[in-house]
């Protein structure tokens, strides 16, 4: 959002007029400049009982902006906006108890508050409930209703999963009204429809349109058509190597789920950082990719469903862990052989150690494989590894003494033709406040 010093004017002047919804625009655009006045304005918006004012403090309350870490009341605050009907608030509160924000996850009510977000017309719920529909043959155009509805929304990422699923079909029509919608969500940055969209040169297309079917959605039915992705059996692990332990296990996430996470994160994406010995986090050039994590604020159901089966993977409590982050090579780009675990002897690490102890275990999920290059290397070892689609590999990063373990020095090799996605995940000694 980009406001002029005119724009601002105005809204300064509606807000101290009174008008509470000129007072969250207000709040948002200094928000953006950094402004701590942000807070207030958003603070006398909510004074008002303005709902979407409610959702906006919370969600800086859940976050720490503008004001202390507040987890309790930044809750009530949101679940109070939800049920006073905000479409927002009420997807967010469908994170909320997906995460181990407040206790334990508690998935049925996460389903109960995203069913009803997108009974309501929120188009992320509405995307998120047919991408969790089992995958029945009869459900399809059930399916195919919901992903339509968020899509001819502006849901690039509905648009090309409805794409997706249309050309699964043996249908020559369907199959090409399926191209339609993906290059459409190409021509709107859907980041998964980029990647496959070269695939598609030659085949049969027709413009984008409602898919062959629509159906009445059953609300009161749909809880029971969801499978989450953290429900699924696990794939065997197999060991690489037995010091440092680490292991794969293949094909832990399937195309679609891969493709979800790539498109939900891509939007965010800033250049990476690393851990500096004295100065802390720094941007520097032994490490060129790009990354974004996928804090409470930028997750959605699927995303905490998915975060949640890779901590299965590595057995260890979902709170004991930093956010999921998507990783994002270039050809050429890489990180430079280095350590996951915090340096005791380094001043910048102490407060990290302090707070939720040492990164115990990473955890790697490739993302994509349609790229040359672009190994893990553990350069002590020997080993090159190139994960295949949906693979997650685990690693330890500590001796058993729980010193850390410098045999796990590694890098991300570049990508020499086509780009890389992967997801990272690093397991903590101890809670980490989300």
């Amino acid at each position: 959002m980009y406001t002029t010093p005119q724009h601002l004017l105005s809204l300064t002047i509606r807000a101290e007029a009174g008008d509470p919804a000129a007072m969250l625009e207000l709040a948002q655009a200094l928000d953006l400049q950094n402004d701590t006045k942000a807070w207030d304005w958003a603070q006398k918006a909510t004074s008002l009982d303005y709902t979407p004012a409610q959702t906006q403090v919370a969600a800086w309350q859940i976050a720490g902006r503008h004001t202390d870490r507040e987890t309790e009341q930044g809750f009530k605050l949101m679940l109070s906006a939800a049920k006073a009907g905000d479409l927002a608030a009420q997807q967010l509160v469908s994170v909320l108890y997906s995460s181990s924000y407040i206790g334990e996850a508690d998935w049925d009510a996460a389903l109960t508050w995203l069913i009803r977000a997108a009974k309501s017309g929120c188009i992320s719920a509405l995307r998120q409930i047919a991408f969790l529909m089992r995958p029945l043959p009869h459900l399809r155009p059930l399916r195919h209703t919901l992903y339509y509805a968020a899509a001819s929304a502006g849901d690039s990422l509905a648009a090309y999963l409805l794409g997706e699923d249309l050309c699964t079909s043996g249908d020559s029509t369907e199959n090409a009204l399926g191209v339609g919608w993906i290059l459409h969500a190409a021509e709107n940055g859907n980041a998964a429809a980029n990647l496959h969209a070269s695939t598609l040169v030659g085949r049969k297309m027709r413009q984008p349109a409602a898919p062959p079917q629509v159906k009445r959605i059953p609300w009161g039915d749909i809880k029971r058509l969801i499978a989450l992705p953290h429900t699924q059996k696990l794939a065997k692990a197999e060991t690489l190597s037995e010091s440092p332990n680490i292991a794969v296990r293949r094909g832990m996430l399937g195309s679609t789920l891969c493709d979800y996470m790539i498109s939900v994160g891509a939007g965010h994406l800033s250049g990476a950082t690393v851990h500096d010995a004295a100065a802390g986090e720094i941007a520097d050039d032994s490490r060129t990719n790009s990354f974004a994590n996928f804090r409470l604020l930028e997750s959605d159901v699927v995303v905490q469903s998915i975060n949640t089966l890779i901590m299965k993977a590595m057995d260890h409590p979902v709170s004991h862990a930093d956010p999921l982050s998507l990783l994002h090579y270039r050809p050429g780009q890489s990180y430079r052989p280095h350590y996951d675990f915090f340096d005791p002897d380094f001043p910048a690490h102490q407060q990290h150690l302090a707070c939720s102890g040492q990164r115990t275990k990473t955890g790697l999920v490739y993302l994509n494989e349609n790229y040359s290059g672009g190994a893990t290397r553990f350069c002590n070892l020997n080993i090159d590894f190139k994960g295949g689609l949906g693979d997650l590999l685990c690693f330890y990063n500590l001796l058993p003494d729980g010193s850390p373990n410098r045999k796990t020095l590694h890098s991300g090799e570049p990508p020499i033709v086509n780009e890389k996605w992967l997801l990272s995940k690093w397991a903590r000694a101890s809670h980490v406040p989300l």
